[in-house]
């Protein structure tokens, strides 16, 4: 099948253009057109201004279609203008979000002649934006049958400083997909009953694809500069944490802090956290740390490429989740991969799909004392690591990539 995939977030180290999105998402969406081109000719369009790439995958290989200025230019057609101009100047938001919008909508005649020119047996689209309407708008055009995956829910998340009207996008986009059959997936069950009770939706077009993971883990090479760089934690009889994900609000480091500093004095010199992850939050884990003079316990290790996080997980007793929000959490299923339990707040989205009472503890309060008890249990507690990488087999890419493909092919059949 001639499948064209297209996200707005998509992280690629080997492409400078496509480095700075460096997201569980950006790295998601990556896997998924690396393990989509098994078995089919896939293509990628992103809203990034780009040349034309072919990307190599150990099976075959996936094209990341050309979208330059001069092809935004050469295809505007008056009525997209026309109505990207009124998006400008309907909202009283920043200039930079205004033209943001002005660029979703002068960009539909990209979209439009990729579509018609490479004619695919079916889009898949990710996330939902304004972009998200010209591609079902311009599916609907042409006749392409299209299906949609949400890797999480914002439309109702309150702790997302995002406008009314963006959030509202969401709502609008899924209740078209019900009212026209459209097959969407959702990433979690959390994620799925959310938006069937918040949007009132029956949910008979919705079904869920856990995201998936390597799960194979022989022969890995360590990087052994990074590897020194922290060797002395390791080889200590400290209890190493994990805390893999974007340092921002979101997902709630400075809570763990808090919990950590909770420990009685033994408890915390027993414990290293490592915070892994882009440093987006203004330095106020950094400062935090500082204040409370914990730098060898609490280390903020910054940004690491996936394929170096072995070094950390291999030497981990535990792995700690306290977003405030998750769709999914990939940390959970990486660690799960090497034998590492989670410990993570009850309610996020994807604990009802990935929970084991034999590799993961759910904090049934979203308190600080509860999250400390739980950091505490979890590094105490005796784990069966081979039962745990057990457990964590069933996320794999691979499976993650079959139940696409069965999606591909059963919609592909029906518009046959």
């Amino acid at each position: 099948m001639k499948i064209l995939i297209a996200a707005g977030s998509y992280y690629n180290k080997n492409i400078p253009k496509f480095t700075k999105n460096k997201t569980g998402l950006g790295m998601m969406i990556k896997d998924i057109l690396d393990y989509s081109s098994k078995h089919n000719d896939v293509y990628f369009l992103s809203k990034v201004i780009t040349k034309k790439h072919i990307v190599k995958t150990c099976w075959s290989s996936y094209t990341i279609l050309q979208h330059t200025i001069l092809d935004i230019i050469f295809s505007i057609k008056p009525k997209d203008f026309l109505e990207a101009s009124k998006m400008f100047f309907r909202y009283s938001q920043p200039i930079y979000k205004r033209l943001k919008f002005f660029y979703y909508f002068i960009d539909k005649g990209v979209i439009r002649n990729k579509i018609s020119s490479l004619n695919p047996d079916l889009v898949h689209i990710h996330g939902i934006s304004y972009s998200t309407l010209s591609y079902i708008e311009i599916c609907n055009e042409l006749s392409v049958p299209y299906i949609l995956t949400l890797h999480g829910v914002v439309g109702t998340n309150e702790s997302l400083n995002i406008p009314f009207f963006e959030k509202n996008i969401e709502r609008t986009v899924l209740r078209m997909c019900q009212q026209n059959n459209i097959p969407v997936t959702m990433v979690s069950s959390g994620c799925k009953k959310d938006v069937i009770y918040n949007y009132s939706l029956k949910g008979e077009n919705i079904s869920v694809i856990l995201n998936g993971t390597n799960t194979e883990h022989n022969n890995e090479d360590y990087n052994e500069i990074l590897y020194k760089k922290y060797e002395k934690y390791f080889n200590s009889n400290k209890k190493i944490i994990t805390v893999v994900g974007n340092i921002y609000d979101g997902k709630n480091q400075l809570q763990i802090v808090e919990a950590w500093e909770k420990l009685n004095e033994n408890e915390k010199n027993e414990i290293v956290i490592f915070f892994i992850g882009n440093v987006l939050d203004d330095g106020k884990l950094a400062s935090r740390i500082n204040e409370l003079k914990a730098n060898y316990n609490l280390i903020i290790c910054g940004f690491i490429e996936n394929n170096n996080l072995n070094i950390f997980y291999n030497n981990a007793n535990l792995n700690v989740v306290a977003s405030n929000s998750e769709g999914f959490g990939l940390s959970i299923i990486e660690a799960y991969s090497y034998g590492v339990p989670t410990a993570i707040f009850y309610d996020l989205d994807a604990v009802e799909d990935l929970y084991d009472k034999d590799s993961m503890i759910k904090i049934e309060k979203r308190t600080t004392e509860a999250l400390s008890e739980g950091i505490f249990e979890g590094v105490r507690k005796v784990w069966d690591k081979e039962h745990i990488k057990k457990h964590g087999q069933k996320f794999s890419l691979d499976e993650m990539s079959k139940n696409y493909q069965l999606l591909y092919e059963r919609v592909g059949k029906i518009h046959d």
